[in-house]
């Protein structure tokens, strides 16, 4: 006598367990089924009265909750000949049940595209069922742009381009994305086959912030070079062009390597530093206009908080034009926005922020974790020599080699937070 296999299909529309029992004997078979549940016994195994006979069979158990309830179950199977309980085969599972799951998703933005992925690690499906993903990727409503775009895919990664009904790419914006995945799914071992339905859902949501964009910037470089080359003619050759023009010649060799090295790390701030001294080189003639250039947008729907003038301490205030701003992404990550006016303070590092003020809103932070401060001020920036580190709950600031402060600056990058 053998027990080949026990499935079990856990239904939640019926809310009922259904048993496919399999065996061989040579003669006729009685089968005999228990299970508890979360909330206690669900059928009792009774020995004396058996559940299904013959050398194989089904049997349907209703639950006796309202509902199939989340939750650990232990199941018992025995089977014996008719009347030789000596005779008997004995299996016993537990089985964690769960009805919903959690989508996990990672999004993540080059200059032009959003690219999400759902990252969910899947039970292992059942051959026979079905497995249907919904998601919808959603992109920022900008005022005065009329449309949003709204996209909605079934395959785990979508690469989709950001650009919006005006041609532009914002950013500062967030993207919003939310999934379903109705699953029919199998758990196996020894003898046993458990077929149950999950369905998961899941959000999340990435603020988008583009430093500069390649390709707009060749047609200006092109115009310049043709610039030089033509007074390279009239004058005889690149060594006889005018200091100012060598000078140029030389500023613009030297921003562009180093842009495009930074772009090749992936890292926007710093190349923006140089994307920009090209553009001021290249002058106002010359606009850079190629292509779907990031650029800011009004977001209805996104809470950015401005800091109060009252928060500053050590001679820091907000600027009364573009105030900072701060938005907290998931609960989880800061982003910030604006500019801050500071008075001389030296480079020893200070407090920017009282940390009473964070506290006070339930956000605390990592210490020793840094972000970039870009100076704000055309033809004089030094962006490289402040920085911001996290130090006792709040935000100090930096400067190299004993630079004072003296001039506006924004924050560039993200800090992680936790939220209260």
């Amino acid at each position: 006598m053998a027990l080949t296999s026990i499935e079990v299909t856990f239904n939640e529309v019926t809310d009922e367990f259904y048993f496919e029992l399999t065996g061989t004997s040579p003669i006729s078979t009685e089968w005999f089924i228990g299970i508890v549940g979360p909330n206690g016994n669900i059928k009792t195994l009774d020995t004396g009265t058996p559940d299904v006979v013959g050398t194989s069979g089904t049997a349907t158990i209703p639950t006796t909750d309202p509902t199939l309830e989340d939750g650990t179950y232990a199941i018992e199977v025995r089977m014996w000949p008719s009347g030789v309980e000596a005779g008997q085969t004995i299996k016993t599972l537990t089985f964690t049940y769960a009805s919903t799951g959690t989508m996990t998703y990672q999004l993540t933005h080059d200059a032009s595209n959003i690219r999400i992925e759902d990252l969910t690690v899947y039970p292992t499906l059942n051959s026979s069922g079905d497995f249907t993903r919904s998601t919808v990727l959603t992109g920022p409503v900008i005022s005065g742009v009329s449309g949003q775009i709204s996209v909605t895919f079934a395959q785990k990664i979508l690469v989709n381009s950001m650009i919006q009904g005006d041609g532009k790419i914002y950013t500062n914006v967030l993207w919003t994305i939310s999934g379903t995945v109705d699953g029919d799914f199998q758990y196996e071992t020894d003898v046993w086959t458990i077929y149950y339905n999950r369905d998961y859902t899941g959000s999340g949501s990435l603020n988008v912030q583009i430093g500069t964009d390649p390709c707009a910037i060749i047609p200006c470089l092109d115009e310049k070079w043709q610039e030089f080359y033509s007074s390279a003619c009239n004058y005889g050759g690149f060594s006889r062009l005018p200091d100012r023009l060598q000078d140029d010649m030389a500023k613009i060799m030297g921003d562009l390597m180093m842009y495009n090295y930074w772009v090749a790390c992936g890292d926007n701030d710093n190349a923006l530093i140089y994307y920009q001294r090209i553009a001021n080189t290249l002058g106002e003639d010359c606009t850079l206009t190629s292509g779907p250039t990031a650029v800011s947008g009004v977001q209805p729907g996104i809470t950015w908080t401005t800091i109060p003038g009252s928060a500053f301490v050590n001679g820091f205030t907000p600027s009364g034009v573009t105030p900072p701003q701060f938005l907290i992404v998931n609960g989880a990550q800061m982003y910030f926005k604006g500019v801050i006016t500071p008075t001389a303070v030296d480079g020893a590092g200070i407090q920017m922020i009282d940390p009473v003020y964070w506290s006070d809103l339930g956000i605390s932070f990592t210490d020793g974790m840094y972000l970039h401060v870009h100076d704000q001020t055309i033809g004089v920036s030094t962006p490289i020599l402040y920085y911001l580190g996290t130090v006792s709950g709040t935000l100090q600031h930096y400067a190299y080699a004993g630079v004072a402060v003296l001039r506006p600056f924004i924050i560039v990058g993200s800090l992680p937070v936790t939220v209260s």
